[in-house]
């Protein structure tokens, strides 16, 4: 059965049944005016142009254009970016994937970078004169703020610079907004102090991704983040950039009436 894509507030929703349109025109959440779209269609049409306007529920009957029910209405309703049918999220499995390629790069590179550090720290401080044993002391407290550093840096910086970590670009994967939004570098440093949070209770707050229909944990939950897959945020951002600007305005009013 082909999905279909609703066109609310300049944005596509979907993918959706046909089941799942019909009930939100049931409901009032939706008028007719509602352009829409679905495999086989050649442009996007109001809702009152498709045959869903022909359904034999009596509360999907075509109505005057601007009203539904004899009420008037909004073309469009609150942005529904980051509904539990939208097929982008990624899952429990490819994110446990590319956590786990994060997992050996950050340990490699944090590795690396600890022994870089650590030789030059001890060659300097020697050339000064300290005794190894002050030596291992003040390397073992550069060493916490190196590996929170660098934390902060693989984690946090790097994610919103280039929209998700390593490991989830190696996968296909991609750290957005909840409203699948490009994610900024601040919202990621944000997400992976919530992370470190959310590992505390036993790591509790990562049982989330199998649970929650958007698969966030709580530190998406936090930090107003989602983790989607390469391919359907691609397919989203196609539908949006083919929907047509003039959702909700007079001209798209009088196309459907």
């Amino acid at each position: 059965m082909a999905s279909w894509y609703l066109g609310i507030n300049n944005k596509s929703v979907g993918p959706l049944t046909r089941e799942d349109v019909l009930a939100r025109l049931r409901s009032g959440n939706i008028p007719l005016t509602t352009l829409a779209w679905r495999e086989g269609m050649k442009s996007w049409e109001p809702l009152s142009k498709t045959e869903l306007a022909q359904a034999d529920e009596p509360a999907v009957l075509p109505l005057t254009a601007g009203q539904y029910g004899g009420v008037s209405v909004a073309p469009a309703v609150q942005p529904e970016f980051g509904r539990a049918d939208v097929a982008c999220y990624a899952g429990f499995g490819i994110r446990a994937v590319a956590m786990a390629v994060d997992g050996v790069l950050y340990v490699t590179f944090g590795t690396m970078l600890a022994i870089c550090f650590g030789i030059f720290l001890g060659f300097a401080m020697s050339l000064r004169g300290f005794e190894p044993e002050r030596i291992s002391r003040v390397a073992n407290v550069f060493g916490f703020f190196l590996s929170l550093g660098f934390g902060i840096f693989y984690y946090g910086i790097l994610q919103g610079v280039l929209g998700g970590s390593p490991g989830k670009l190696i996968v296909g994967l991609r750290l957005v907004r909840a409203d699948l939004g490009p994610v900024t570098v601040w919202r990621a440093l944000a997400r992976y102090f919530a992370f470190l949070f959310a590992l505390a209770p036993m790591g509790l707050g990562l049982l989330f991704l199998g649970f929650h229909p958007r698969k966030q944990g709580l530190h998406d939950l936090l930090a107003g983040t989602a983790v989607v897959t390469r391919e359907g945020l691609a397919a989203i951002n196609k539908l949006n950039a083919e929907l047509p600007a003039a959702i909700g305005t007079d001209e798209a009013i009088k196309k459907a009436a």
